[in-house]
């Protein structure tokens, strides 16, 4: 049997080598670490993303199903049009916000967005907001407890949507309104359909907070008060806030400047990508998209609204009820 010399036995690892490879290997496990955040977020917005898009179908449906037919938003509709003597003038359905808010969105007291709510669910129904849950959250949102206090027996309910004969509960994290128009009123079946996607909106909302806030459009070399202009070829606009508006990049704000004698009433919603403050009590707003109409105010009635919780906006054209 042949014995190898010892002088060239392999030598073992020292402990710098071993240091250097765990110094090497934990970089490595840091960089697989920090994915996983990352990751979290990016699940977190697709699921955010994918809600939203199923509530946008889901208040679809419901607007030809029923809310497109209701007596109260076409006598809305009707009421605006006439009142202000222009089509496509705006109105917000908003069944949640009517418990607590004013029966006005935005705009002056010469020139609203009135608020309305849907005759199938009453103001005076003693149960109205679990009536707006049921009808303006997410449809798919059901909560299934899983025991109660009965126990696993004939006599419990573990597992379904709620006992019989009671309301379903769901979870009201996403919930929704409409801005609708009327480009013909003498065709009550037509109606220009955005709706508005709120997530982590208070039902009912609190009185002394609503989450509604308006911004005058400030003096600027684009916009000059009396007779000035934000072009439609523009895509900056410019508040007067003592205070930072309630508004970050990816949300949203609405243009209601609806005293408009040149373009007519506004009501239009754009996502914010940038919030800059100029340091002299304004903050300009860079938006996703140009301005889809020019804003001319009669006088200096210039108006953005941020609206809290809004989370998107689904602009859904015209929609033919049956």
């Amino acid at each position: 049997m042949r014995i190898p010399h010892a002088g060239t036995r392999r030598r073992g690892v020292t402990l710098v080598e071993c240091l250097v490879a765990i110094f090497v290997a934990s970089i490595g496990l840091l960089a697989l670490l920090a994915l996983f955040p990352v990751g979290a977020l990016a699940m977190r917005q697709a699921l955010k993303d994918s809600r939203c898009a199923q509530l946008s179908a889901n208040a679809t449906a419901l607007y030809l199903g029923r809310v497109g037919q209701d007596p109260g938003v076409l006598t809305s509709l009707q009421t605006a049009t006439s009142t202000y003597n222009t089509a496509n003038y705006p109105i917000y359905v908003d069944p949640i916000g009517m418990q607590t808010a004013s029966s006005t969105l935005a705009g002056s007291s010469t020139y609203p967005i009135p608020r309305t709510g849907v005759y199938f669910i009453p103001v005076t129904s003693t149960n109205y907001a679990s009536l707006c849950v049921r009808w303006f959250t997410l449809l798919d949102d059901i909560t299934f407890p899983q025991d109660d206090s009965t126990g696993f027996s004939t006599t419990s309910y573990a597992g379904l949507p709620c006992t019989p004969g009671s309301v379903y509960t769901r979870d009201p994290r996403y919930s929704f309104a409409y801005m609708v128009r009327l480009p013909n009123p003498s065709l009550l079946i037509a109606g220009n359909v955005t709706v508005v996607v709120y997530s982590g909106r208070p039902i009912p909302p609190p009185a002394s907070l609503p989450g509604e806030y308006a911004y005058a459009l400030s003096n600027s070399t684009t916009y000059t008060g009396t007779g000035g202009t934000y072009a439609a070829t523009q895509n900056t606009i410019t508040i007067s806030s003592t205070s930072q508006p309630n508004v970050k990049p990816g949300g949203w704000v609405l243009d209601a400047t609806m005293s408009d004698t040149s373009n007519g009433p506004h009501g239009y919603f754009y996502r914010v990508t940038d919030v800059v403050n100029n340091g002299d009590g304004t903050y300009t707003l860079q938006l996703q998209t140009n301005l889809r109409v020019a804003i001319t105010p009669s006088g200096n009635a210039g108006q953005i609204m941020v609206l809290d919780n809004v989370v998107e906006v689904f602009e859904k054209g015209l929609l033919y009820t049956p």
